[in-house]
């Protein structure tokens, strides 16, 4: 009886030296992971012909030199075969919807416009 009593404490001592041991292991065990600090600065400034300011309303609207547009396709197509070294610089609010941010964002990309997103 003495005997198993003091087996059953071994594997009891035995046990919960392994999980200290996997514990502190796993504390100082750390993985290699995706950097989050922006990437370094750079003297190249992209090829420009003409940067145009391009701002998604809180109605979802496109706004470009104060003319307004309603369709994402059309205006990105006219952007596109206005001026080939074109940059659009993409002005949104908080309140603005995403849905309008991406849509534009997607045409632009689709065309291969040089496009920028900032906030308002």
């Amino acid at each position: 009886m003495v005997r198993r009593i003091l087996l059953f404490a071994a594997g009891i001592i035995l046990l919960s030296g392994v999980l200290v041991a996997t514990v502190v292991l796993a504390t100082y065990h750390s993985e290699a992971g995706v950097s989050l600090a922006p990437p370094p600065a750079s003297d190249v400034t992209p090829e420009c012909g003409e940067l145009l300011e391009l701002r998604v309303t809180e109605q979802g609207e496109f706004l470009v030199d104060e003319e307004s547009f309603t369709e994402a396709s059309a205006l990105a197509e006219r952007i596109a075969s206005q001026t080939p070294e074109v940059c659009v610089l993409v002005l949104a609010r908080d309140e603005t919807p995403h849905g309008a941010v991406v849509q534009i964002w997607d045409e632009l990309m689709v065309r291969a416009v040089r496009a920028s997103l900032a906030r308002e």
